[in-house]
């Protein structure tokens, strides 16, 4: 192993085992195995980093930017993201429990694939052309917010609620479990799969034979 290796494999390590997001930004950064609880992280800058099995349990977010970046087979539980802003940002089987996206300042160009999402909030947010694909997300709040263009193919919407949600030209193909109430929720040219856009029957005063 010549000395520029060797250099490598230290930075790994050490960021590995040490790494506690102490500095102030971040670019192009991989960042594996840290485990953060109950802090209040403020006014830090990401830009193309890449997390992996990171956890962060009942922790602040305050201020922060996440631009280009990756989080695979991550945990966040009770996050609150106050001010922060997360662009073009990418979730990939991970888990995103009761994250409060309400609180965030922007958030353009999110995708979650195969991850749970089980009781987040998105209420009266701007989101279109959000991917929530192969997911689950249990108990999601989805209350007056822009969802144009969004695909939930493949997701499982259960207790999800949809209200004065705009879902035109949404994608619902092979999503399953959820309720929307079409008289509520504006719907142009959404896309359903049968048997699940059947459901939608449900909230119309109508009687099927």
């Amino acid at each position: 192993m010549d000395f520029i290796e060797f250099m490598k494999l230290h930075r790994t390590l050490v960021q590995y085992f040490f790494m506690d997001l102490t500095k102030v930004e971040y670019f192009e950064e991989k960042i594996n195995g840290i485990n953060i609880t109950e802090k209040v992280i403020s006014d830090t800058y990401f830009e193309e980093c890449d997390f992996s099995q990171c956890t962060f349990i009942n922790c602040q977010l305050n201020m922060c930017r996440f631009l280009n970046c990756t989080f695979t087979s991550c945990m966040f539980s009770a996050i609150n993201p106050l001010g922060s802003r997360f662009i073009d940002t990418t979730f990939t089987k991970s888990k995103v429990l009761s994250f409060d996206w309400s609180q965030t300042q922007e958030v353009r160009g999110l995708v979650f694939i195969n991850s749970q999402l089980d009781y987040s909030n998105f209420r009266m947010i701007e989101i279109p052309k959000l991917i929530m694909t192969g997911c689950i997300a249990k108990g999601a709040s989805f209350e007056d917010v822009n969802l144009t263009e969004a695909d939930f193919s493949d997701t499982d919407l259960e207790e999800a609620v949809f209200f004065k949600a705009n879902l035109t030209k949404a994608n619902f193909k092979g999503a399953r479990n959820y309720v929307i109430d079409p008289n509520t929720n504006k719907l142009k040219k959404t896309r359903f799969s049968y048997p699940d856009v059947m459901s939608l029957l449900t909230c119309l005063d109508i009687i099927v034979e």
